[in-house]
């Protein structure tokens, strides 16, 4: 870990180095590949005074965020995850933490109550915010009101999103090779065509 010194705030950094980790594709690979391979190749990770960077293949995340801030772990936890990582998070929290969920990215449950002893020392609470449960419950002109400010956002360039270019239905193939690339900005757009 190295220090370097910005405004009287001392931050750390360090370089992890991820190993390739094999995808399940199989089918549509180029000459001579059996698997795919994902690496993002390094990441630089900075921590100081109220911020860091924890990254779980580096160990359990709830070790790694009491050895930069303590025993008393932290206050508050934001997860699109859940699984594993998100079980791992909410085992970082303090004992009067609070963690937000707000998506499922691993499909798989997050399990609060693996170490019933944590659970029950302590106000830990666990939020979810579901957007389309949300957004359902508005009245119609609530809806339309969101839905113009988004509008109005993304047109004034606050509101971004990158997308790479769009495919047409025919050129799924390489939407999914592009998509699962390295490397890739942008999001993959599948765009029916006329005759399509």
């Amino acid at each position: 870990m190295t220090d370097i010194e910005t405004r009287d705030i001392p931050l750390n950094w360090d370089v992890f180095v991820t190993p390739g980790i094999p995808q399940s594709i199989t089918s549509d690979l180029p000459p001579g590949t059996e698997q795919w391979m994902w690496s993002p190749i390094s990441s630089t990770l900075i921590s100081g005074q109220r911020d860091a960077v924890i990254v779980s293949t580096e160990g359990p995340i709830d070790e790694q965020v009491r050895r930069i801030v303590g025993p008393q772990g932290v206050k508050y936890a934001i997860d699109p995850v859940v699984g594993e990582t998100g079980t791992q998070m909410y085992q970082a929290l303090g004992e009067e933490g609070r963690m937000l969920v707000y998506g499922s990215l691993t499909g798989e449950p997050i399990r609060v109550g693996a170490d019933p002893r944590f659970i029950l020392a302590g106000r830990r609470i666990l939020e979810v915010f579901w957007v389309v449960y949300w957004f359902n419950r508005l009245d119609e002109t609530a809806q339309r009101q969101l839905v113009q400010e988004i509008v109005t956002l993304m047109r004034e360039g606050i509101l971004v999103t990158s997308a790479a270019r769009p495919f047409s239905l025919d050129e799924i193939g390489t939407a999914v090779r592009q998509a699962e690339a390295t490397g890739r900005q942008g999001k993959i757009l599948l765009v029916p065509r006329n005759g399509s």
